[in-house]
This record gives C-alpha cells, sequence and structure tokens, in this order.
C-alpha cells in the first residue's frame, strides 16, 4: 500500500507513504516505526522534525506533536538544507522547518521538482524548464 517513498540517507531510513500514514524502515536495522498517522501524500525528513504533505498543508511532527506549519495548497514538497521547498499554483516558496521566513524564490506553475548540488530543477510533464540556486 505504499504511494510514495523518500530515502533520507544521513538518517539511513527510509520513509513511505502509505494509505494509514507514514512509515519508516531503518535501512540498516530493518526496525519499522509509524511516525503518522492519517492522510499524507508526501513525507521527508529535516532534521529532528517529519514533514507531511496532506491536502495541500505541510505538517510538522516533532516529539510526538503535530501543526501545520503552512497553508499554501503545497502541490509539491521537498527538503534542501534545513529549508522546506513547496510547489504551489503561484510558484515556488521556501520556509524554515516552523514555517516561517516564508520567500518565494521562482513564480509560475510548476508540477515537479529535484534538487541537486544545490540547485533546484522546476518543471513540467515534458520536463525540467526552470533552476535556481539554494
Amino acid at each position: 500500500g505504499v504511494t510514495d517513498f523518500t530515502l533520507d540517507a544521513p538518517s539511513d531510513t527510509l520513509l513511505c507513504v502509505t494509505q494509514e500514514g507514514v512509515v519508516s524502515f531503518g535501512i540498516k536495522t530493518g526496525a519499522q516505526k509509524t511516525l503518522y498517522t492519517g492522510t499524507a501524500d508526501q513525507a521527508a525528513l529535516c532534521g529532528q522534525a517529519l514533514l507531511v504533505r496532506s491536502g495541500g498543508n505541510i505538517i510538522r511532527v516533532a516529539n510526538g506533536q503535530s501543526a501545520a506549519i503552512r497553508r499554501d495548497g503545497a502541490l509539491a514538497m521537498g527538503v534542501y538544507a534545513q529549508k522546506v521547498i513547496q510547489l504551489t499554483d503561484k510558484g515556488v516558496m521556501t520556509c524554515d522547518v516552523n514555517g516561517e521566513n516564508v520567500t518565494t524564490i521562482l513564480y509560475g506553475e510548476y508540477e515537479k521538482m529535484s534538487v541537486a548540488n544545490g540547485i533546484l530543477y522546476v518543471g513540467d510533464e515534458k520536463g525540467f524548464t526552470q533552476q535556481v540556486m539554494l
């Protein structure tokens, strides 16, 4: 029932988004743990916090507490260097892991994103069309 997954190399963890929520698997140990119960579209680790994209909102889970940190209609979410990156219908935005210090870095509608060597690539179904240094 996995609908999305993320590999977090620093913590040797595989995050799996399922119909029930977000489950982590230790890559070296195989240990399984449910990190979030509820509707989830994507998940990523940012430091000690779990970030979950659900229905356009970004939810931060830390120390057993969860709270929506952004309600911008996120279509996709990523993490890079302690920053949350989200694609919205207005553009690409970044914020701190607590949802503060929001910055729009690109305007326009994009469907996908990828980060490599500090560069964010965004685009549509035809491929990556824009890039910006993070």
